[in-house]
């Protein structure tokens, strides 16, 4: 066990949202941290499966904010990043409830940030909770259209090697951060709500200087949208479709800018067009509905702004889509 001092300036973040069958894992996988100093902030976007209160009475040395509402991802995590700085910690980490954090990971990922003060953000290997040898994120991919996906998501954790290397960006999942980068750039972009919200905040990382990596020696396991699987069918295809167009409108300049919500105009033309034709009509009306959203926006928000070059090198410019 590292000594109080250590890691006194780490602070871990948890939201949770009707997270009864899955914080057990999470939070046991961290609990003992506390006696290392570590802070761990248990947020709850008003949860109606009592998780909350288990949570208060299972693991009473955790620090609780209930919110009234669900807040959903950026906002809710927003609220216990603002407590972590306010608590000065050096370094700040998003940690999903439907995780489960193996032996040492949080310390590999503290000492590399302590040895490269440029690095901005990292984060473990993610793996799947159901197969842990099958990678379920080694990073944030970004593709022409503005979506994005997990690099090496279902590839063999061999594959991504054991050296760190340098990534786009880091997943939401588990994100471990420099609060100075953030005082930096500013947190979580609330319009975002939910979905591509940490490919934004990395991108804005990156683009003062910071560069963020994946460590493959740092593990943890995840089920992936156990939370969201409990809410609307049509919600994760709304955020990611409408996401998009956001993404573009702050992080694609010209010339790759027309390009760019050309080819998501038409991957969304497709997708309502495919739907329609399986008789998923309500898929077709969601996608619509976020396509003409995502377009208002960057319309409205369009004229005469100057906008940073994304890192070029790091996109995969040969898809279109994830």
């Amino acid at each position: 066990m590292r000594s109080i001092k250590k890691l006194s300036n780490v602070s871990i973040i948890v939201l949770n949202y009707n997270g009864m069958d899955l914080i057990d894992t999470c939070l046991s996988s961290i609990y003992h941290y506390i006696l290392a100093g570590v802070k761990i902030i248990f947020i709850d976007n008003n949860s109606t499966d009592k998780s909350f209160q288990h949570a208060q009475t299972k693991y009473p040395d955790l620090i609780f904010i209930k919110n009234n509402s669900n807040l959903l991802f950026a906002k809710g995590n927003n609220i216990g990043i603002k407590r972590a700085l306010k608590y000065g910690s050096k370094y700040i980490f998003i940690l999903n409830n439907d995780t489960e954090m193996k032996p040492g990971s949080l310390e590999i990922l503290y000492d590399f940030m302590e040895k490269n003060e440029l690095a901005g953000a990292c984060q473990p290997i993610l793996c799947s909770m159901n197969n842990p040898d099958a990678i379920a994120s080694a990073g944030c991919r970004l593709s022409l259209s503005g979506k994005a996906w997990d690099h090496l998501n279902g590839e063999s954790i061999l594959k991504a090697g054991a050296e760190p290397f340098e990534i786009l960006g880091a997943t939401g999942g588990a994100l471990f951060l420099r609060a100075q980068a953030l005082n930096n750039v500013g947190l979580f972009d609330e319009l975002f709500e939910i979905y591509f919200e940490d490919v934004d905040l990395s991108l804005r990382i990156r683009s003062v200087g910071y560069s963020i990596w994946c460590l493959p020696s740092a593990k943890v396991l995840h089920k992936g949208s156990a939370t969201t699987s409990t809410l609307n069918r049509s919600f994760k295809l709304y955020y990611c479709e409408r996401n998009a167009f956001y993404i573009i409108n702050k992080h694609i300049h010209q010339p790759v800018r027309f390009l760019s919500i050309v080819t998501l105009l038409s991957t969304n033309f497709f997708l309502i067009v495919y739907n329609l034709f399986v008789n998923k009509n309500a898929n077709a009306y969601t996608i619509f509905k976020a396509m003409i959203n995502g377009l208002n926006h960057i319309i409205k928000n369009d004229r005469g702004k100057k906008r940073k070059s994304v890192f070029w090198k790091l996109i995969d410019s040969t898809r279109i889509f994830p």
